[in-house]
């Protein structure tokens, strides 16, 4: 997966941008403004890969402290040069090297269903979250008619890519993704409380919103 993401790199943002019909920010800028981010915040791009998800947060929140982290080190030179004032670390989600509850939010897009022990990357979010903190997962979402000519669309287009296998893996991965219905038992699993899922794009992306709950401090007798 690593070394498939570095040989993309390089053309990712392009082609990112062809195959979503220049809708990706758009999506991406709809999903982050339903999170109850704030100036100060300490936020976690999980799975970076060029930054985009972390860059718009930053671009709206200047004064947000993101770190972005990704398994491919090419991604990351890209998003090191397009935004300079995030800090971007090279690791596996399945094992994160922070310290328990140090981040306000973590967000993530497009990223899980490339990740096969879901379990254990959302066991990692959860640890790394503050109580009360937010974790925002953006990916693809029904398997409807709509969802079906994408991935037509995609497999036509990946034949005049350099890499076309890769966007060829996409349409496999996207096919084997579990639905928004289903990856809400993996969240009530790790402890999340789920407040937000919305569909976007005619259900093609969706997104979810949970909440590592806030702790009770029982008041003193």
């Amino acid at each position: 997966m690593e070394k498939m993401f570095d040989k993309i790199s390089k053309r990712y943002d392009f082609w990112n941008d062809i195959i979503s019909v220049f809708l990706q920010k758009k999506v991406k800028n709809i999903a982050i403004s339903n999170l109850k981010l704030f100036d100060g915040a300490r936020v976690l791009d999980l799975g970076a890969g060029t930054g985009d998800l972390g860059g718009l947060i930053l671009k709206k929140y200047p004064k947000c402290k993101i770190t972005g982290v990704d398994l491919s080190s090419k991604m990351l030179e890209i998003a090191k040069k397009k935004y300079f004032n995030i800090e971007y670390l090279k690791q596996n989600a399945e094992k994160l090297a922070f310290k328990n509850a140090e981040f306000d939010f973590v967000v993530s897009g497009f990223v899980l269903r490339n990740i096969q022990n879901k379990n254990a990357v959302l066991s990692e979010v959860y640890r790394v979250l503050k109580s009360g903190g937010y974790f925002l997962q953006l990916d693809f979402g029904d398997k409807n008619f709509l969802s079906k000519v994408f991935s037509c669309y995609v497999f036509l287009l990946s034949f005049f890519m350099k890499n076309g296998y890769a966007y060829r893996y996409l349409i496999k991965s996207k096919s084997e993704f579990l639905t928004p219905d289903q990856l809400l038992p993996l969240y009530l699993k790790q402890g999340f409380t789920t407040t937000v899922s919305k569909k976007l794009a005619f259900g093609v992306i969706s997104y979810q919103i949970v909440q590592k709950p806030e702790k009770i401090i029982p008041a003193d007798l």
